[in-house]
Formats: C-alpha cells, sequence, structure tokens
C-alpha cells in the first residue's frame, strides 16, 4: 500500500498539482513509517514544499532525511538541493 500511496504523489506532482503530491508523500510518512519509500518520499515532499514558495519548510525535511537516512540516494539528493 505505501508504494501505491508514493505513486500516487508521484503522479499528482508530475501534473503539477502540488497540494495533493503533498497530501500524499505526508500520508505515506505518517502511515508507513516503515515503508522503503520513506526517504524518497521526504525528498519529495521537501521538492513539493519547494515548488510551493515554503523553502524553509523544504529544507527542514530535506535535513531530516540527512540525518535520518544518511546513507539513502535520497539523502544525497538533499543535500545538493539545500546547497
Amino acid at each position: 500500500v505505501s508504494n501505491a500511496v508514493y505513486w500516487l504523489g508521484e503522479v499528482n506532482l508530475a501534473q503539477g498539482k502540488l497540494a495533493q503530491a503533498s497530501d500524499y508523500f505526508a500520508q505515506l510518512l505518517a502511515q508507513y513509517p516503515k515503508s522503503a519509500k520513506i526517504p524518497d518520499a521526504m525528498y519529495k515532499l521537501g521538492r513539493v514544499k519547494q515548488r510551493m514558495g515554503l523553502a524553509s519548510e523544504a529544507v527542514d525535511i530535506w535535513q531530516q532525511l540527512i540525518e535520518q537516512y544518511p546513507k539513502a540516494a535520497a539523502a544525497t539528493l538533499a543535500k545538493n538541493a539545500i546547497k
């Protein structure tokens, strides 16, 4: 189920539906904390927040991602996004 929620976020993001994408990524983080998609969802949620003009929220999410999942590929993306 967590993969489906992640991909619903991705589809909405691709369609430019930022609020809906944000909701799906946040839902995944809240309801499926052990999902393998958590690091990717955190990165994508940060990107959505950034596109919504909420840069400080994006950075907060990315910093949390880097701290919690330092070896994840998404953490490397987050580090580059913060620069």
